[in-house]
């Protein structure tokens, strides 16, 4: 019969296994990011279309929310586990609540203080999978997960390339300035005189380069 720290272990390893399943994820999907991104990129490149290199914008941005939402969940995760060891209670400070569910102090007079030291405690439920209640978390929210160090340069990094991309596209591309066509030629001396069955037209065939005929007709005035 299992005790009950048996089944607390079992709870342990089912957040933990979560936790790496999110973190697995983030990792696929920058993969992901980077296996079309560089298709993008290299047809660009050979169909010289800056174009594609802003299309490259959306899968970025795309993705950059999808691993934001992953991240976010994992450190609610996270914070369920530490929960989950410290008998289902997560003491958390002030300064690391959302602004809407941070603790004010009545100072009377409609004036309320906020101490950034203090601490609210946070509860979950015995065994419980539900990580909602770390919502309340700042740094457990897709805001605060999108501008996080961890992938917020990976994925500027994608777009500033796109932008130089784009950029070094229009410059390849950019027309040249129309300029007269010099063409030399060498025009023989050799030429033939045809005459019409029509004794006013005359033709003339000059030979250009041994290639090249031009015939020019003309009349005879009377």
């Amino acid at each position: 019969m299992e005790t009950i720290i048996d089944i607390k272990e079992k709870h342990l390893d089912n957040i933990q296994a979560v936790i790496t399943r999110h973190n697995s994820n983030s990792f696929m999907i920058k993969g992901w990011t980077i296996t079309i991104c560089t298709a993008i990129f290299a047809l660009a490149g050979t169909w010289k279309e800056p174009i594609l290199a802003i299309i490259s914008f959306v899968p970025i941005i795309i993705f950059w929310l999808l691993d934001s939402f992953y991240l976010a969940n994992e450190r609610c995760f996270v914070s369920l586990y530490s929960a989950a060891i410290n008998n289902y209670n997560l003491n958390v400070k002030n300064k690391q609540l959302l602004k809407e569910h941070q603790l004010k102090l009545d100072k009377g007079n409609g004036n309320f203080e906020i101490d950034p030291e203090a601490e609210i405690e946070i509860h979950s439920k015995p065994y419980s999978m539900n990580f909602m209640p770390f919502r309340v978390i700042s740094r457990n929210n897709m805001k605060d997960a999108f501008w996080s160090t961890s992938i917020r340069w990976f994925y500027l990094m994608l777009l500033f390339f796109s932008i130089a991309l784009f950029v070094g596209l229009l410059f390849v591309n950019k027309p040249v300035s129309k300029e007269p066509l010099k063409v030399s030629t060498k025009i023989e001396n050799d030429s033939l005189l045809i005459k019409t069955e029509t004794p006013q037209i005359i033709v003339t065939n000059i030979i250009l380069n041994d290639s090249t005929i031009k015939t020019y007709t003309t009349k005879r005035k009377k």
